[in-house]
């Protein structure tokens, strides 16, 4: 330990850097960074024979005037703002738009019923985006158990208020789009442990488990992809140290939900064969006569014949749809490369995540409307392709993950050092 003098003599250097730094993020680095570079200097003079004194006027000596170093440090760690990221969701919600408001009635469009939820949800999903794009990402993992246990307290409220109070589940089936996210934090923060994947397993089952009793196949799908893309990531990434245990549990939980799928989709008594719905549908367009149908089926089939993608392809035909996929694989282009540049492994795992729930909303959300997964009249749930505003909810949600993508490169300069100063406080506590 070095003398309260050393001590003010290097924080009066690295506070005369930190005042040419403008990021108060990028400043705390610095500080840590700097301050144990120059102590272990100093040490270092200490134990070649020179005196405390001695040897804090060898580094002051040869080290650069704290300006210069501040400007540079200014320089190099600064935030990056994720402009063709930004451009690109904000033009597929613009032709997501202009898909959806050319199916909307003039009646309807002047009378302002349509436009002022969707600008208003807008507005919020933007703010969000925003506001996480700002926020220390790292909280992501530090309190993965936490945001889950808080996350599953919420889900079990809101199942009894619906169950209860409702005559079928809303929120709930949204609040479960959200489950994906958490369960890489929790990979992330059990990475390289004993049994980490039948920990990240038995984490995942409750969800998947709750679905399947509110007998929604589209999400038990959404859920149980999700689960299985983490943990191939988990396994590519070795970080996940397997044993017979571990293989023995993920085996029995991957039969049990695939059959839950297979169940769920093939033996409800109320389906709703959308193929018929679409099967004069040209490629240029053509109106389909509505379907007469059973009362039974009258709410399900209200919510599927106004789902976007098929009310788009009645309108224009399947033009939209391979448009849409078109615009997808120019996203998928998009993460493909910002998780190349990305330098930090949790960096890289939000950008995988964000980028596998978008691919399976497109994926599930076209595969239920072409009635492969069909969606059952005791939990009729659709998912949508990301950014077709058709439902706004939808819109804010993903927007939401936006933010985190946009987090990541926001503060990608300092990505990397700022996960293991996180890591470092952890160990420490």
């Amino acid at each position: 330990m070095f003398d309260l003098e050393v001590h003010d003599q290097v924080m009066t250097y690295i506070d005369t850097a930190k005042e040419k730094m403008r990021w108060k993020r990028a400043k705390k680095l610095m500080e840590l960074e700097l301050s144990e570079q120059l102590y272990d200097e100093i040490d270092q003079h200490v134990q070649e024979g020179l005196s405390e004194a001695e040897a804090v006027k060898a580094v002051f000596d040869k080290a650069q005037a704290p300006e210069v170093v501040g400007n540079t440090w200014d320089k190099q760690y600064r935030p990056k703002i994720a402009w063709k990221f930004g451009i690109f969701v904000l033009t597929l919600i613009f032709i997501g738009f202009a898909f959806y408001l050319v199916t909307v009635s003039v009646n309807d469009l002047f009378m302002g019923y349509v436009t002022k939820s969707l600008f208003v949800m807008l507005g919020c999903g933007i703010l969000l985006w925003a506001v996480i794009c700002l926020i220390d990402y790292t909280l992501y993992f530090r309190y993965a158990k936490l945001l889950y246990t808080v996350l599953c307290l919420l889900s079990l409220g809101v199942f009894y208020y619906e169950s209860t109070y409702r005559n079928g589940f809303d929120w709930l089936n949204y609040i479960f789009l959200f489950f994906p996210i958490l369960w890489g934090g929790l990979l992330f923060y059990w990475k390289n442990h004993n049994y980490a994947l039948l920990k990240v397993s038995l984490f995942a089952l409750f969800p998947m488990l709750l679905a399947g009793y509110m007998m929604s196949a589209v999400l038990l799908i959404y859920l149980f992809l999700s689960y299985l893309f983490i943990i191939g990531y988990g396994i590519w990434q070795k970080w996940l140290p397997l044993s017979l245990l571990d293989w023995i549990f993920f085996g029995v939980n991957a039969v049990y939900i695939g059959y839950n799928v297979f169940y769920l989709t093939y033996h409800s008594p109320y389906v709703y064969d959308t193929p018929k719905l679409l099967e004069s549908a040209s490629f240029i367009g053509h109106i389909t006569a509505p379907i007469a149908s059973d009362q039974l089926f009258n709410h399900l089939e209200s919510i599927i014949q106004n789902h976007p993608l098929i009310v788009y392809i009645q309108q224009f035909g399947w033009l939209p749809v391979i448009v849409i996929l078109w615009l997808g694989l120019v996203f998928l282009f998009f993460f493909l490369k910002m998780m190349y540049k990305e330098n930090s492994a949790l960096g890289k795992l939000l950008i995988f995540l964000v980028m596998v729930i978008f691919f399976i909303q497109g994926v599930v959300g076209i595969l239920d409307i072409a009635g492969i997964f069909l969606t059952t009249a005791e939990s009729p749930f659709l998912i949508y392709p990301p950014f077709l505003v058709a439902k706004p909810i939808f819109l804010v949600i993903n927007l939401m993950f936006a933010g985190l993508v946009s987090a990541v490169v926001y503060q990608q300069t300092i990505g990397e050092k700022l996960l293991q100063m996180r890591l470092k406080q952890m160990q420490e506590e």
